[in-house]
């Protein structure tokens, strides 16, 4: 089984899936991805008087890292990369051949579009080359840090075209000075399968920022001689205890000496540890088959082989390694026969490369060294089963969470979902790569929720590790509306020659009102008591936006609202206008006014005025006719005789009748006072 690279190396939320890079060929396997976080870790190394920062993620096209130190940014624009094949071998220079053999590729172009497609691949490119991971826009160097001060770094990957869009963010902090690199444990050396292997203890990865070993080197003495490195590329720390290195090039029966010394992120090396000797061993297992082919069928590879020469061999044992990765993996639990040299292998995953290589077995059960490796691409297009049992929970703040069961298919990548609004004949996607979680919290789009009152289609499908999409599984479901609509956006209350009140508005902005109410308040009494508003018509948001009101009482001070109503039926803030309602036609003039002065009493009559909204009568008196005139009366009065005792001999008066809006109406002729004796 493929032992998992140390992903905190990198402080990224999922595993490389990638382990040592000794031997004869180097590669990385696909990922199976998590959904990103919102928040991840950034490895830091100090060195050489400089801040060395390595995000955790390298950007995808369209993409790039933002980097600050305390709040203020050390970059103006995001950083991307090289955009180009020809500039990122330029930028990679003498580590392309690295590059090449990481991606399992054999020229700069393809082996840019491997790195620039992200993966396990483009992990382990940016650790063991820090010119790959200048190239790939994964690190940046901080070099005006003042020796011995405290900084915290922050990098925030964003869309080239929207820099404020941030998608996600790591930080760590950090003391600028030398990082030291912790000399690894004693290796342990033994024979095993013929050859030597050395093994060596990791420690746990604590997450601090002094924890920055990522690789080990291997170096190799005769019983005398001096120390020669012989893992030709660095060994990755892993995620596993122990880590290891096999050596098959060690001569027959003669005595050697290991030790290892650990690597950083930069390529610094440690200083080496104890060594371990171990004899290698004399007698080797048969020859290999000089042969060694792969057949690909859908779900499977089936792998033969030419029998070995050697008379001796018995049986034969298969390994594998995947994604071109040199690490190979045992996949027989015991020798296949001597005369059957086939194997089919139905672990496969579509899409991804296998490499396959045989050994030969004697009875002795010795292995001798491996063949030549076969590589080919495994075949895979069956869909997987569609996710069951789909449930769609509210949660606050107008999110809801998506839940469902997992399926059965053991290739299975991950999950992706998608999101339609009413009306939309496509779904938009949710997640930028499939998940491995089974629940999914929606919370809108860029910081805005999902709209109250509308009702919402999810898609989740299951995608395996060819890309295979299962067929969708779909709910809808209707968002919780809680919030009331906005209000109208203004009000006209108009008097209509004073025969009624017409209430004119402007819609809500809200898109979920389905009708308007108008209401009427009438001023409060004199008591103080607040009088209950009066409903006056209800509108649809399809009708026009007019009301007219027919039966407020002339002359009363009013305030008309009106009130949006959504289809949950949630009520606006109300909106509105006041106004004095008032009757602008005149009452008819008061007649036949007469007024007779009897022992210093003046007694002033008039006809009674015909008209509905009479209110009462004010009385005026003038020396002369055309002279100015005196109002003698404070308030109107319903009556039509009026008794003055101060108002002398010759005196004019005029009456005018007043009606329920405070219209006045015209003189009654003069009636100039007449003496009765």
């Amino acid at each position: 089984m493929r032992r998992p690279l140390l992903a905190c190396a990198l402080g990224a939320s999922v595993a490389l899936g990638v382990t040592s890079l000794g031997g004869t060929s180097v590669g990385a396997q696909a990922p199976t991805r998590a959904a990103a976080p919102s928040v991840d870790r950034l490895a830091v190394v100090v060195a050489f008087g400089r801040v060395h920062l390595y995000p955790s993620r390298v950007p995808s096209e369209g993409e790039g890292w933002i980097y600050l130190r305390d709040g203020v940014r050390l970059t103006r624009d995001p950083i991307a990369g090289a955009q180009g094949p020809a500039e990122f071998a330029a930028l990679v220079g003498s580590d392309l051949p690295l590059v090449q053999r990481i991606t399992g590729t054999d020229n700069s172009l393809a082996a840019y579009r491997r790195v620039r497609g992200g993966g396990t691949a483009a992990g382990i490119t940016q650790i063991l080359s820090p010119r790959a991971a200048q190239a790939l826009g994964a690190l940046y160097v901080d070099s005006t840090a003042a020796p011995g001060s405290l900084h915290t770094y922050t990098a925030e990957l964003v869309r080239l075209s929207r820099p404020d869009s941030v998608l996600r963010r790591a930080a760590a902090s950090v003391r600028v000075a030398t990082m030291p690199i912790a000399t690894p444990a004693t290796p342990t050396a033994r024979v095993t399968d013929d050859a030597v292997t050395v093994s060596w203890t990791t420690p746990r990865y604590t997450g601090a920022s002094d924890d920055i070993v990522v690789a080990y080197t291997v170096e190799r003495a005769d019983s005398t001689g001096e120390f020669r490195r012989v893992s030709e590329y660095p060994v990755m720390r892993l995620v596993d205890p122990t880590s290891g290195y096999r050596d098959e090039s060690a001569e027959p029966g003669r005595l050697y000496r290991y030790r290892t010394r650990a690597a950083d992120l930069l390529g610094r090396l440690s200083e080496p540890s104890a060594s371990a000797s171990v004899r290698a061993p004399s007698t080797r297992g048969p020859v290999p088959p000089p042969q060694v082919a792969a057949e690909v069928t859908d779900g499977r590879i089936r792998i033969v082989w030419t029998i070995s020469p050697e008379p001796r061999t018995t049986g034969y044992h298969v390994e594998r390694s995947v994604g071109g990765d040199s690490s190979f993996t045992r996949v027989t639990r015991t020798p296949i026969g001597g005369d059957e040299p086939e194997f089919v292998d139905t672990l496969v995953r579509g899409r991804q490369v296998y490499s396959y290589r045989v050994r030969a077995v004697d009875a002795a059960g010795r292995a001798g060294a491996p063949s030549n490796p076969t590589t080919t691409r495994a075949l895979d297009q069956r869909p997987p089963a569609t996710p069951t049992d789909l449930v769609i929970a509210p949660l606050s703040g107008h999110r809801v969470r998506l839940t469902w069961r997992a399926v059965p298919d053991r290739d299975v990548r991950g999950y992706e979902i998608s999101r339609a609004e009413p009306g939309d004949t496509v779904f938009g996607a949710l997640t930028a790569v499939p998940m491995r979680a089974l629940f999914y919290v929606d919370s809108g789009y860029d910081g805005n929720t999902l709209e109250p009152g509308r009702e919402y289609a999810w898609r989740v499908v299951a995608v395996d590790s060819s890309g295979n999409v299962s067929t969708p599984v779909e709910k809808r479901f209707r968002i919780v509306d809680d919030e009331a609509p906005d209000p109208a956006r203004s009000v006209l209350v108009h008097n209509e020659l004073g025969r009624r009140v017409d209430i004119t508005w402007t819609g809500s902005p809200s898109l979920d009102v389905v009708r308007y109410v108008v209401e009427r308040v009438p001023a409060a009494s004199g008591t103080g008591a607040a009088t209950a508003p009066i409903v006056v018509g209800t509108v649809s948001v399809r009708d026009e936006y007019a009301v007219r009101d027919t039966t407020v009482a002339k002359g009363q001070l009013a305030r008309w609202r009106v009130v949006a109503i959504d289809s949950a039926g949630n009520r606006s803030a109300p909106l509105g206008d006041t106004l004095t309602f008032r009757d602008l036609t005149r009452p008819p003039a008061p007649r036949r006014a007469t007024a007779i002065r009897t022992a210093g009493v003046t007694t002033l009559q008039w006809e009674r005025v015909v008209t509905t909204d009479l209110r009462g009568y004010v009385i005026y008196r003038a020396e002369r006719t055309d002279g100015p005139r005196t109002r003698v009366t404070s308030v109107p009065a319903n009556v039509t005789e009026y008794v003055d005792r101060s108002a002398p001999a010759g005196t004019r008066w005029f009456v005018r009748a007043v009606d329920a809006s405070g219209n006045e109406s015209a003189e009654s002729p003069v009636a100039v006072t007449a003496e009765r004796p």
